[in-house]
């Protein structure tokens, strides 16, 4: 009913406005003609609400289009905040392990099992000293000699080799010690001959 009325008015509209502008003709046309006038009227109504309603659409689209982006910007934040949340998991994650693995290090070896793994090898090595202290000491006949004599003997040893490897000094071979002889033992000659001379002749 709304709609036949907009035609009515609409079509009342047409005729006059032709009216006033002097085209009779279009005038007497459409005042002949009020039903086929009345319903293009109604149909340029009906067009114009299509083309209102499609402004309203594509404003929607906008509003859609905006809120898409929106939407897609929120979901890369969530992305983004589960990421980082993964990687911080993931840390806590394995300071928990190295933490659990230090824990049993220290269950397994506590300060005395060290203590005791030190005291132990220091009785090894006295033990292994002692060994080798009582295979040095000479034992049987050998126990009975005192190093200091071994020690003197042993120097004594070495001097006399090294007097038969040293050469022996040569021998001088001049006329002179055997002139002095000479010279030395004449007086002693004539003192006995003048000796034997004086018996003679107290005889």
């Amino acid at each position: 009913m709304a709609g036949a009325e907009t035609g009515q008015e609409g079509w009342q509209s047409l005729a006059a406005s032709a009216l006033r502008r002097g085209c009779c003709a279009s005038g007497l046309v459409l005042l002949q003609r009020r039903p086929q006038a009345c319903a293009a009227v109604r149909l340029h109504h009906s067009m114009r609400g299509v083309l209102a309603r499609s402004s309203q659409t594509d404003e929607q689209g906008e509003g859609l289009g905006h809120l898409e982006v929106a939407i897609v910007s929120e979901i890369e934040d969530q992305i983004i905040m589960l990421e980082s949340a993964k990687a911080t998991t993931d840390t806590v994650d394995a300071l928990r392990s190295g933490s659990s693995a230090v824990k049993a290090i220290h269950q397994s070896v506590s300060i005395d099992d060290i203590e005791n793994a030190i005291e132990e090898a220091n009785k090894h090595t006295e033990n292994m000293r002692q060994i080798q202290e009582a295979l040095a000491t000479p034992i049987g006949a050998f126990a009975d000699f005192d190093e200091d004599e071994l020690e003197a003997e042993l120097e004594d040893l070495e001097e006399k080799e090294l007097e038969n490897e040293l050469p022996e000094p040569p021998q001088r071979t001049s006329m002179e010690p055997s002139a002095r002889v000479t010279t030395s033992s004449q007086p002693a000659n004539d003192l006995a001959e003048l000796t034997k001379l004086q018996a003679e002749m107290a005889l």
